[in-house]
């Protein structure tokens, strides 16, 4: 059997979950394609289809919402949804199954992961919490892993069992929330101090808007971004900055997290 595993990672928080996953699962063969990428996959080549993002202000990224749109019709195709946050996921992974059930995938089960905060204004207060996630948090991602090896063996034997999504209490409660305005609007106006920066263009490189092109320094088009920090934790010398935050708060991912996840 043959496997893909669509991600969306700005830190690779979410992606070095996926490879984790990747790493655990039996029966299959997993291909992981960054979305960001926009490879030209054919899904008739894969029997189950993964679609892993990090929790955007309580739901999808802007970026994942574009993707999804831009699949072909499935009829049934069976998958499964998998998200990080650092805080509060809020209705991510129902949001998730909305989206991709809307484009004819059959979602089998699902699964949000605690992860350290890579939100730059969040880490400035000393929330980042490197010790995520949790062992208690970890055992319940690899009985997910367990139950998507069961999930693996039914759709050999062509037994389709879909798996309620659980997403706790508190998080039902939490609204829906469209990020950009509120993402924008905590971000502020993006700008770069040219007595640092060395001219890169790795900013450029890692935003997944395309709102950064270089011109001799980084030029931002504030209409295409979504303030999703990666160009502010990407930047070697933290030279972008914006109105409310400049250096500090530059996420780097904790070494506790990396062997946990190995």
């Amino acid at each position: 059997m043959n496997g893909l595993i669509y991600y969306f990672s700005t830190t690779d928080n979410t992606k070095l979950a996926c490879e984790y996953l990747v790493k655990k699962i039996n029966g299959i063969e997993f291909t992981l394609s960054d979305i960001t990428k926009k490879e030209n996959l054919d899904l008739r080549n894969f029997d189950l289809i993964g679609f892993a993002t990090w929790a955007d202000y309580l739901g999808p990224s802007q970026l994942f919402y574009d993707f999804i749109s831009n699949l072909t019709k499935q009829d049934n195709k069976p998958s499964f949804i998998f998200c990080t946050a650092g805080g509060l996921p809020g209705r991510t992974l129902l949001t998730m199954q909305r989206l991709v059930s809307e484009k004819g995938f059959l979602v089998l089960t699902g699964f949000q992961l605690m992860t350290p905060d890579n939100y730059p204004p969040i880490i400035i207060s000393g929330r980042i919490h490197p010790d995520y996630p949790k062992e208690e948090e970890l055992k319940n991602f690899n009985q997910f892993i367990m139950e998507l090896n069961e999930v693996i063996k039914e759709i050999k034997n062509k037994i389709i069992k879909p798996r309620q999504i659980k997403i706790g209490f508190l998080n039902r409660l939490v609204p829906s929330i469209f990020s950009r305005k509120k993402s924008k609007k905590n971000m502020g106006m993006l700008f770069v101090d040219k007595e640092k920066c060395t001219k890169c263009g790795i900013c450029a490189k890692v935003c997944p808007y395309s709102a950064i092109k270089m011109d001799e320094y980084p030029l931002f088009n504030d209409q295409k971004c979504y303030a999703c920090w990666s160009c502010y934790n990407h930047c070697p010398p933290l030279a972008i900055y914006t109105n409310k935050i400049k250096e500090g708060g530059q996420y780097k991912m904790p070494e506790e997290y990396k062997r946990k996840l190995t």
